[in-house]
């Protein structure tokens, strides 16, 4: 597991939030996430993801104040595990990338993850250009 508070980077840690602690940190989750619009998911969505420990939080500081948080899953194949980066919300991707490499990369590698997937917006191409873009999901509704 990574540590409860890690550097990243001159300006920046990552820290997580326990299970047994998104109940007291949940309205500062929430008020970050709940900027993200269009989604397939709710508020309560989350939330029940990270009471039941399907996903994890991990909170974005500066010595002053919380950037945003990045909500991580562990998911399934019939065949493969990997790692989902579910959603990320705050400001300072500059600053949060760093971090992102030196704790949360480690860390799906170390639960036995064979991939790393992002599903977000064409910025996190120029932010992570080490990853290869496999696909641009589009979608049509009725």
């Amino acid at each position: 597991t990574a540590s409860s508070s890690t550097p990243a980077g001159d300006e920046a840690q990552l820290f997580v939030v326990p299970r047994d602690q998104v109940a007291f940190a949940w309205p500062e989750i929430a008020a970050h996430i709940s900027r993200i619009k269009d989604t397939e998911w709710t508020l309560g969505d989350i939330r029940k993801a990270l009471d039941e420990g399907f996903a994890q939080a991990w909170g974005m500081r500066t010595a002053d104040q919380v950037l945003g948080f990045w909500i991580t899953r562990i998911d399934n194949t019939y065949t493969h595990r990997y790692g989902l980066v579910w959603l990320v919300a705050g400001e300072g991707l500059d600053i949060a990338v760093p971090a992102y490499r030196a704790v949360i990369e480690p860390w799906f590698w170390s639960q036995g993850c064979e991939w790393i997937e992002i599903n977000g917006r064409k910025g996190w191409k120029r932010a992570l250009p080490d990853y290869v873009e496999r696909s641009v999901i589009l979608r049509k509704y009725r």
